[in-house]
């Protein structure tokens, strides 16, 4: 059973306009919720997003238990805004899909090409990896070890206590990776931020 929050033009009809619809549609973020929790969240999601992207789709991950994507012609962290700005109850993780690579054999390099530019100065980093099975067939540590390696030969270290935060999620469109600072994936942050607020 496919779990989505699709909201298709009634103007658009035909399988070729709908996929041509759907084709302007790029992995903004990626999400995570309990299993008890998924339906809620795509809710969540896609009313969060629906008045700037009506034609917005948050989807479930049939083989990844609790991921969501969310499509959208929305900029990344234009859609991660949105939601924050109003923290969903069922999202445990939010993670925006600033790069998203298709990588061949060499994923590491890719993930490391991409990123490095973005560091500026900066030379510290701790890494987060989800693999999926996709593109990544290492488990989450091995997967980090070896982006750790790649980034050190660049002069980059994995460190815990680091102000940034390599987020690199396995999906089914490919490898989303984001740069973020602390802890700004985890929807409690900004749930305690609005509290406090």
């Amino acid at each position: 059973m496919a779990l989505g929050f699709p909201f298709t033009p009634p103007c658009l009809t035909g399988f070729f306009a709908l996929s041509a619809w759907c084709a302007m549609r790029r992995l903004a973020l990626v999400a995570t919720t309990t299993p008890w929790g998924l339906r809620r969240a795509i809710e969540e999601l896609g009313d969060a997003l629906y008045p700037r992207d009506p034609g917005v789709i948050a989807e479930a991950d049939e083989g990844a238990g609790s991921t969501i994507y969310v499509l959208s012609i929305l900029e990344p962290w234009v859609a991660f805004r949105l939601v924050v700005a109003e923290p969903p109850a069922y999202v445990k993780r939010l993670v925006p899909a600033e790069h998203v690579l298709m990588p061949g054999e060499d994923w590491v390099g890719e993930v490391v090409e991409a990123i490095v530019p973005r560091l500026g100065c900066e030379r510290e980093v701790w890494i987060e990896v989800k693999p999926r099975g996709y593109f990544v067939a290492d488990n989450e540590r091995t997967a980090a070890k070896r982006l750790a390696e790649a980034l050190r030969l660049r002069g980059v270290h994995a460190r815990r206590r680091s102000r940034l935060v390599l987020k690199v999620e396995d999906t089914r469109y490919g490898i989303a990776v984001a740069l973020l600072e602390g802890r700004i994936d985890r929807i409690s942050f900004w749930r305690e931020r609005r509290l406090m607020g």
